[in-house]
């Protein structure tokens, strides 16, 4: 190769790096460990949250390097966090002790901290306990009997996933199509123990229009396979309907 052609392709492989090093982009980082921003909790956090419901804190100001080296610690491995993971039982909001050892004296299960409810604004509810999402309207679907077929539980269902035109008041949050009927401990999972009101729901929960009376939920009562499970509302109770004859109202989870 000729002095000309060993040039030329001197030339064609710097333009490459030059070019590779433009399309690397901006190495700067743009929230520096100076910013309390970047803060995260930590896995010592995130174990004693598993273990107890314990609050973890961010950091609230500026990293800082550790001021000597590693001592014994009582931090966790990842395999203890993992070990830790289980489904927890939620409190039942019940406070009022009635005798020495009761569910308002000891007030087991797992606490919630902060709001209980987030009102999305757009016709639902999220759970901040489970992460479930309801409709807000609890009525929203009226009642009927459990199954398929014209107005049956299942079928209003599968209208506001949007196989049919079917809307409820204030319901803007789009198309989804992941509505169900809820399980019977999802529908358990809104009941308040501790509440005096007609309607056993946490106190200053957000639904609207929520009857005094009992949901379907979508398990079947295996002793009898034509029954399914349903949760009174008004009283907590939980009970088993003939599918076919029984009237239950229609509350939507996703």
């Amino acid at each position: 190769m000729n002095k000309k052609g060993r040039f030329t392709v001197f030339l064609s492989l710097l333009a490459l790096l030059v070019s590779g090093v433009a399309y690397a982009g901006n190495l700067n980082q743009t929230n520096p460990p100076s910013d309390s921003g970047t803060a995260m909790y930590t896995l010592e956090n995130i174990y004693n949250r598993l273990l107890d419901g314990t609050e973890g804190t961010k950091r609230g100001v500026h990293f800082a390097g550790p001021s000597s080296g590693p001592t014994a610690g009582t931090g966790h491995t990842l395999d203890d966090i993992y070990n830790l993971i289980r489904a927890l039982v939620p409190k039942t909001g019940q406070t009022t002790q009635y005798v020495a050892g009761d569910d308002g004296d000891l007030q087991k299960g797992f606490p919630l901290s902060g709001s209980r409810f987030t009102d999305n604004n757009d016709g639902t509810v999220t759970d901040n306990l489970t992460g479930l999402t309801w409709l807000k309207d609890a009525d929203c679907m009226g009642n009927g009997n459990w199954g398929t077929g014209a107005d049956k539980t299942f079928d209003v269902i599968s209208r506001l996933n949007g196989v049919e035109d079917f809307s409820c008041d204030d319901y803007t949050a789009g198309t989804h199509t992941d509505w169900r009927l809820p399980t019977v401990r999802e529908l358990q999972s809104l009941i308040d123990y501790g509440v005096t009101t007609s309607v056993k729901l946490p106190s200053g929960h957000p639904f609207i229009d929520v009857k005094e009376d009992y949901y379907w939920s979508s398990t079947t009562y295996a002793v009898t396979t034509t029954n399914a499970w349903n949760v009174g509302l008004d009283n907590g109770y939980v009970n088993t309907a003939d599918k076919a004859m029984g009237t239950r109202y229609v509350w939507p989870v996703r």
